[in-house]
C-alpha cells in the first residue's frame, strides 16, 4: 500500500475529530478491542506510560520520551492530533514515522480490520495503527497520549504499567461531564489496578476519583513530587524538582511558562516510576525533550551557519535540550560533561547517590 492509499483508506472512515465524540450514551471500547484482538493484542507487546490530562500531556510525552530514548531503550511514542501531517502522531525514539513507515502501519490495520467485523472511527484505527506498528518494530517502552478523556478513549486498550494525569479541568462538558467530577473520573479510567500513578491534579476532592482505581503507588505532584525552583532564565526556565528517587538541582528546560516545570517534573518522575530507580544527572542533563509544537519529520540536512550557535538549543527549534543552567561563576561541586549539542550534567541528591559537596569532585 502506497502512502497516498493509506491515508485515502483512512479519511474514508469517519473522523469524531472533526463532528465531535460519540453521544456519552455510546462510548464504548468494543470496536477497538474487537480490532486489536484480531491484530494478536500488539498493545500488550511492550511495558507503556499512559498519560492523559486536561493540559500538558504533549509535553509531558515528550519528557518522557527523551528521557527513555537517552536510556537506551527503542521507544514509540503515539500523540494527537498532528499540525501538519499525519505522520506526526506515531513516533519512533522521537522520530516521526516516514511516509513509507505511516503507510506500513496503517497497512497492517487495514489488512485486519475486515476481519473484526466492526466499524472503526478514523482515531481508532490510528491508535490500533500506532500498536501495531511499535509491536512490529519492535519496541521496548511505548508513551501513549490520550486523545480526549481517558476511560473510553481508543488508547484504554494499553494496560499502562505507569499511569499519568497532568491535571483535571473542565473539558469536554458535553460529553463527559457535566461537572469536574465526571471528567475527573473518566480520566481516572486510564489507572490499572495496582499500576504507578503520577498525579499531578491538585484538588483534593478529585483525589478520591483516581484512588478508587486502587493503584498500587501514588505519587502527588506537591507532595511526593515538587518544583522546588522554577524560575524564567535566558531561553526558557531553571528547575529544581525532588521525586521520591531523587533531587535534580539547575535544570535548564528550554521552554516558557511555569506550567511547562511541572510537565517536566511529572516526566522525570514517570520515568523514575516506570524504571523504579532514580536517573542519573547525565541522563537528566543529556536527555532532549523535543518539546517544540512542530512534530514534523525532520528537515532536510542544511548548510552550517557561520554564526556559532548557543549550544543546546538549535534555532530551528528541532533540537531542544533539557540540560542544566551554566553558571557564571566557577562552582566545582559541579562536574561539566560537554556532549554533543546537549546540556551539562545536573547534580543529583538521592538515596543511590549522595549530594556533591562543594569544592569535592566525584
Amino acid at each position: 500500500m502506497r502512502y497516498d492509499e493509506a491515508l485515502a483508506w483512512l479519511n474514508g472512515h469517519i473522523n469524531l475529530e472533526r463532528i465531535g465524540p460519540r453521544a456519552p450514551g455510546e462510548l464504548s471500547l468494543d470496536g477497538i478491542r474487537a480490532l486489536m484482538d484480531v491484530l494478536g493484542d500488539p498493545q500488550d507487546a511492550a511495558p507503556t506510560i499512559h498519560i492523559t490530562g486536561t493540559n500538558g500531556k504533549g509535553s509531558t510525552a515528550r519528557v518522557v520520551t527523551a528521557l527513555l530514548v537517552e536510556l537506551g531503550l527503542t521507544v514509540g511514542t503515539y500523540t494527537s492530533p498532528h499540525l501538519q501531517r499525519i505522520n506526526e502522531r506515531m513516533r519512533i525514539d522521537g522520530r516521526a514515522l516516514s511516509d513509507d513507515e505511516c503507510a506500513r502501519a496503517l497497512e497492517l490495520v487495514a489488512a485486519a480490520a475486515p476481519l473484526a467485523d466492526v466499524t472503526s472511527s478514523y482515531f481508532e484505527l490510528l491508535a490500533a495503527a500506532g500498536y501495531a506498528y511499535f509491536a512490529d518494530v519492535p519496541t521496548s517502552a511505548n508513551v501513549i497520549e490520550v486523545g480526549a478523556g481517558g476511560r473510553h478513549d481508543a488508547t484504554n486498550v494499553v494496560s499502562a504499567e505507569v499511569a499519568v494525569v497532568t491535571n483535571v479541568g473542565l473539558d469536554h462538558l458535553d460529553y463527559f461531564g457535566p461537572t469536574i467530577h465526571h471528567v475527573a473520573a473518566e480520566k481516572a479510567g486510564i489507572i490499572e489496578e495496582g499500576a504507578h500513578l503520577v498525579l499531578g491534579a491538585d484538588d483534593p476532592e478529585l483525589r478520591h476519583h483516581f484512588l478508587d482505581q486502587r493503584p498500587g503507588t501514588v505519587w502527588v505532584l506537591g507532595d511526593d513530587i515538587e518544583v522546588q525552583r522554577n524560575e524564567i532564565a535566558v531561553g526558557g526556565r531553571v528547575l529544581d524538582v525532588r521525586t521520591p528517587m531523587a533531587t535534580y538541582t539547575d535544570l535548564f528546560l528550554p521552554l516558557h511558562g511555569a506550567h511547562q516545570g511541572r510537565n517536566a517534573a511529572l516526566g522525570l518522575a514517570a520515568v523514575a516510576a516506570f524504571l523504579a530507580r532514580s536517573l542519573g544527572g547525565e541522563v537528566v542533563a543529556a536527555a532532549s525533550p523535543a518539546a517544540t509544537s512542530s512534530c514534523s519529520p525532520p528537515p532536510a540536512p542544511r548548510a552550517p551557519r557561520r554564526r556559532p550557535q548557543r549550544r543546546g538549543c538549535r534555532r530551528g527549534g528541532r533540537d531542544l535540550r533539557l540540560g542544566v543552567l551554566r553558571r557564571r561563576r566557577h562552582d566545582p561541586g559541579v562536574r561539566v560533561q560537554q556532549r554533543s549539542g546537549a546540556g551539562r550534567d545536573a547534580r543529583v541528591a538521592g538515596p543511590d547517590r549522595p549530594p556533591h559537596r562543594r569544592g569535592h569532585r566525584p
